[in-house]
């Protein structure tokens, strides 16, 4: 029997094991000191000082109380909410790896390595505040996932109508981010409707990948996709998403290569959009702040977020600081947006190198298993060297970003990171990369 059949049983078993060890462990139960901790933030909130503030302040302590509060409700539901989450992601697993064995799906695997993306990235941001809202998100993801796989595998092509639409909808969604968008740390990243809130971009990208793909041998579409692309990356450059930027264009230079027969067209396009997002970089003050403090975490110059991470990472060391809480709050939770910006480092530092290389394993595999280049449709090959490569430069940038190797953008990480927008829109992603592998229709004859 090959190798490879037992090593799926092997890492269901370790994966469910460490998942349930988790669920029943008492490192997850809210302690009166964490109650304390938030009821004293709101006190001191509602005492600030409004008279000195101005109207963006103002909207600033008044998001911090409503978060506050929401906080002070949600801690003693924290566990129960955990344990629904981790119970719904179990399921979704094993139903992945019988599918496998029963089913011999060819993308079985890109699915258990969701899975374990998944259950790792509930397991960690538990640390925090796992709120009831990350379910709901978690289940309008995976419909999504499926929904998208079930709409792309049977129409894999799309007419000049549907083509417009998607542009017109990144357009769209990029002008409502410019109009309504809300500014917080100096990035206008979101939209708030209510309690929740979108971030545009993510969904951008998606949407860049169907126009990258639908452009294929079609020189009008694919110039116009040079154009939405570089419009996007200007747009998410002025909005301070140094992330998505870079995400956006290095996944353009690779499909750009493949949508012009002539590689002088495909190079002089590449070039001048390297040449003029250089300029923008460079002109922008944010991004030669980012760039100024590369390399400079452990200096007073550099970033502190940064110099929290890389420390949170020394003192974990191989096995991680586990389910002391006290340690994890003091090096990790506390820290600013280590559930987002720095999720990767953050896990590595909570449950060690193990852990860390079973996430490496995971992402290895929704990279991978795209790159292997089993599409049938040629606008479904495209497909997966984007997601490959759009996987690839999000990860990187994530974790070497965070542990100063890179410079850092505070893009998130696939399926650990915190975010809505950003875990439906990779769940999206993931359904495309399915439909693409196993299309319910043949390719019609040329």
């Amino acid at each position: 029997m090959k190798l490879k059949r037992f090593l799926l049983p092997i890492f269901t078993v370790a994966f469910l094991v460490l998942l349930t060890f988790f669920a029943v462990t008492e490192g997850y139960e809210y302690t009166e000191a964490e109650l304390a901790d938030e009821i004293d933030r709101l006190i001191r909130l509602e005492n600030y000082d409004l008279s000195t503030l101005d109207e963006e302040g103002l909207r600033e302590v008044e998001r911090r109380t409503e978060e506050t509060q929401h906080a002070i409700d949600a801690l003693p539901a924290r566990e129960g909410v955990y344990i629904t989450s981790m119970a719904i992601i179990c399921g979704f697993y094993l139903v992945a790896v019988v599918w496998m064995y029963i089913g011999k799906v060819r993308f079985s695997s890109l699915i258990s390595a969701v899975c374990i993306l998944l259950g790792i990235g509930t397991t960690y941001r538990s640390l925090f505040l796992l709120e009831s809202s990350y379910t709901v998100m978690l289940c309008i993801a995976i419909a999504a996932c499926i929904a998208v796989y079930v709409v792309w595998r049977r129409f894999p092509e799309a007419s000049d109508v549907l083509y417009y639409v998607i542009v017109g909808a990144v357009v769209a969604l990029l002008l409502a981010n410019l109009i309504f968008g809300t500014e917080i740390n100096g990035a206008r990243l979101w939209i708030y409707i209510g309690s929740f809130s979108l971030q545009p971009g993510e969904f951008v990208k998606l949407l860049l990948i169907l126009l990258g793909a639908l452009s294929y041998r079609n020189m009008r579409r694919a110039l116009i996709y040079c154009a939405t692309a570089m419009v996007s990356c200007a747009t998410l450059l002025l909005l301070h998403d140094l992330g998505n930027t870079a995400a956006i264009f290095l996944t353009f230079i690779f499909v750009t290569y493949f949508l012009f027969d002539s590689k002088k067209l495909s190079g002089s396009i590449i070039a001048a959009a390297a040449t003029a997002l250089s300029v923008a970089v460079a002109i922008l003050p944010y991004a030669q702040d980012r760039f100024a403090a590369w390399g400079k975490a452990m200096t007073p110059e550099g970033s502190v977020q940064q110099a929290d991470t890389i420390k949170a990472v020394i003192f974990g060391g191989v096995g991680g600081f586990g389910f002391d809480f006290e340690t994890v709050s003091t090096y990790v939770t506390s820290k600013y947006a280590s559930a987002s910006d720095t999720a990767i480092a953050g896990i590595m530092a909570t449950f060690g190198i193990p852990v860390m290389a079973l996430v490496i394993l995971a992402y290895g595999a929704v990279v991978i298993q795209p790159a292997q280049n089993r599409a049938v449709h040629p606008s479904s090959h495209i497909i997966l060297i984007q997601i490959s490569v759009l996987t690839t430069v999000q990860v990187l940038l994530n974790f070497l970003g965070s542990m100063d190797l890179l410079p850092f953008t505070g893009i998130v990480a696939p399926l650990i990171s915190e975010g809505g927008s950003a875990l439906i829109a990779f769940m999206s992603m993931m359904g495309l990369a399915g439909a693409a592998i196993c299309p319910a229709l043949k390719p019609k004859k040329e």
